[in-house]
């Protein structure tokens, strides 16, 4: 948790308190790309159906199938806050049922 655990309870609190980070990281430039990203919270919750305190790796992962490039970036934005607050934890990727041999093919 690189920005230390954050308190939120509801979607609301962590929506907010996202929005805030927003407006003070400095990081993103351009009041219009920060307004979009603050929809991006609301456009998430509606497509997986669920708390955010409640969603799972396949969930999250599900919810970037058949987006585009863009849409991916908004939604990494947003995802990235709830790790490194500590909101949700890293996704865990499972390991696909091929071996590899010592040369790593």
């Amino acid at each position: 948790m690189i920005l230390g655990h954050g308190t939120a309870q509801t979607d609301e609190a962590i929506i907010a308190e996202f929005c805030q980070f927003l407006e003070q990281v400095g990081q993103i430039r351009g009041a219009e790309r920060v307004k979009d990203l603050k929809t991006v919270p609301a456009l998430l919750r509606r497509r997986i159906e669920k708390p955010i305190l409640q969603w799972s790796d396949e969930e999250i992962l599900a919810a970037y199938e058949g987006k585009t490039k863009n849409t991916e970036y908004r939604y990494s934005v947003f995802l990235s806050f709830l790790f490194y607050r500590g909101y949700q934890q890293g996704l865990t990727v499972k390991r696909s049922s091929t071996h590899l041999d010592s040369n790593g093919r």
